[in-house]
């Protein structure tokens, strides 16, 4: 029997699929979730990243915190755990009812709202003392004005001295490395093999995240493609972006700076932080005009 190739396109952070070639895999069709089982485990929190959160949060003693990640919202049920106050932006509507069951199962009670991370001002009228945007979420809103846009309302809904923390994707090693693999997203799950690649286009508009994934499991080779679209952010571009906004004390951790030893090696977190004062907010109310 031949071998099979599918290849499924994520579109704008994942809120809807459409299908290139061959039978697709979406949530309609894919009832044991196949896709969100390997984002989970391509980019869920592991035992390095839960300890640095559990010590960022321990070391600002954050309570109201919304988390705006992409993904499956165990970031909320975590932090829910901590004794925090948490709000979590699901972009998914199948998630919630999941994030829901997860709450429960772990006896906690995170807020639970469905929506897209762009539209956030007109979600939540109440402001945090941290927003978290983990996940490689940022680059996946795939053009420069929407995550400036977001980053801008994000600080709208900070709290004075409150706290935004991203993670994404370290695009700079990633541009200067020779392999396009991301060895350290190596995987392997159940019967499938799974390899992430980034591929660079021919500049930041077209470049996308390929996962390919080979299942064995039916005694044949079937080949799964998943392309997402991101639009790569280099860490000294999101720092001026930041520091426009009004953004101050901002941070960059990664491995390769030897600033984190709990940070992955494909990973980049940033801090930043709403300075206390109100004077600071030309350039937000400049982008909202």
């Amino acid at each position: 029997m031949p071998d099979e190739k599918e290849t499924v396109i994520a579109i704008a952070g994942d809120a809807c699929l459409c299908r290139s070639s061959g039978g697709g895999i979406d949530e309609a069709n894919d009832p044991s979730g196949i896709r969100d089982h390997i984002e989970d485990r391509l980019f869920g929190i592991n035992r390095r990243q839960k300890a640095f959160l559990k010590d960022f949060v321990e070391k600002y003693s954050n309570k109201s915190i919304l988390d705006v990640s992409y993904g499956n919202g165990d970031m909320a049920v975590l932090l829910a755990g901590w004794g925090k106050n948490v709000a979590t932006l699901e972009h998914n509507p199948a998630q919630v009812d999941k994030v829901h069951l997860k709450s429960a199962l772990a006896g906690v009670n995170p807020a639970v709202s469905c929506g897209d991370i762009r539209d956030l001002s007109s979600i939540y009228k109440e402001k945090f003392n941290l927003i978290t945007c983990l996940r490689n979420s940022l680059p996946r809103l795939i053009n420069e004005t929407d995550i400036w846009g977001t980053l801008a309302q994000i600080y709208l809904q900070l709290e004075p001295e409150g706290i935004l923390l991203i993670q994404t994707l370290n695009y700079d090693c990633l541009f200067k490395e020779n392999s396009d693999t991301l060895s350290a997203l190596k995987k392997y799950y159940n019967d499938l093999d799974v390899n992430v690649y980034f591929d660079r286009g021919q500049g930041k508009s077209d470049a996308r995240l390929i996962y390919r994934l080979t299942d064995f499991y039916t005694g044949r080779k079937k080949e799964l493609e998943y392309v997402i679209p991101v639009r790569p952010i280099f860490q000294k571009e999101l720092n001026i972006w930041l520091a426009e906004l009004g953004y101050e004390r901002i941070n960059n951790y990664c491995c390769f700076a030897g600033e984190s030893a709990n940070v992955e090696p494909w990973e980049v977190l940033t801090v930043a932080f709403r300075p206390c004062s109100s004077g600071n907010h030309q350039a937000v109310k400049r982008h909202k005009k």
